[in-house]
C-alpha cells in the first residue's frame, strides 16, 4: 500500500493483494478416536495468496488462501487447503517498512494420500507476523513467519489436531 502523503501512514480503504511461496516446518499431527498416535510432519512446501484492506491505519483486515504439502514420517503425503480471514495490526518501523502482527482463522480441508483415509476437515487457528518492505509506489516485498493449527477438526473416523506449525515465506504485496 502506498502510505499518505502527508503522514507516511497508510489510509483507512488502502488495500493490496499478495503472493508468497515458502516452506513449512516440521510438526506433530494428533490422530485420536480409534486409535491414539502422534505422527511426524516433514517440512513442505507452502503457497499463500492474500487480500488486505486498512479498516484504519492501525488495523487491517484480509483473506487468505493456503496451499499446503507434507509428507508424514511414513511416508504418507497430504494436502491442505485452507481459507480464512485475518486480523492485523500494523506497527511502522520506518515510512517504507511494517511489521504486521495478528492472527488468522480459516476453514481447512486436509486430504491424505492413504487409501481408505477420509478427507479431514477443521478449524484453523494462526498466528500472523509479517514484514513489509515497499519497494515502489505499488510493489512491496512481504516475509512472513507465522502459522496453521487445528485445534479441531477430523473426519467421521477420527479426531485430528495439531498445534501451530511453523511457516517461512516470501513474496510481493501488489496494491492498486
Amino acid at each position: 500500500c502506498v502510505p499518505d502523503a502527508a503522514s507516511g501512514q497508510k489510509k483507512a480503504g488502502d488495500v493490496a493483494f499478495s503472493a508468497m511461496a515458502g516452506t513449512v516446518f516440521e510438526g506433530e499431527v494428533y490422530i485420536g478416536g480409534d486409535i491414539d498416535v502422534d505422527v511426524d510432519t516433514e517440512s513442505g512446501l507452502i503457497l499463500r495468496a492474500q487480500a488486505d484492506r486498512y479498516v484504519s491505519p492501525f488495523f487491517i483486515v484480509g483473506a487468505y488462501l493456503n496451499y499446503i504439502g507434507i509428507e508424514t514420517e511414513g511416508g504418507a503425503e497430504a494436502t491442505i487447503l485452507t481459507t480464512g480471514l485475518t486480523l492485523k495490526a500494523p506497527i511502522a518501523l520506518s515510512p517504507t517498512m511494517e511489521l504486521r502482527v495478528g492472527i488468522g482463522f480459516g476453514y481447512q480441508t486436509t486430504d491424505v494420500d492413504v487409501d481408505g483415509v477420509d478427507d479431514v476437515t477443521g478449524f484453523d487457528l494462526a498466528p500472523v507476523s509479517e514484514l513489509a518492505i515497499q519497494i515502489s509506489n505499488t510493489t512491496t516485498a512481504l516475509f512472513t513467519l507465522s502459522g496453521f493449527s487445528q485445534p479441531v477438526g477430523g473426519n467421521d473416523d477420527v479426531e485430528v489436531e495439531w498445534a501451530p506449525i511453523l511457516f517461512l515465506a516470501g513474496g510481493f504485496e501488489f496494491s492498486p
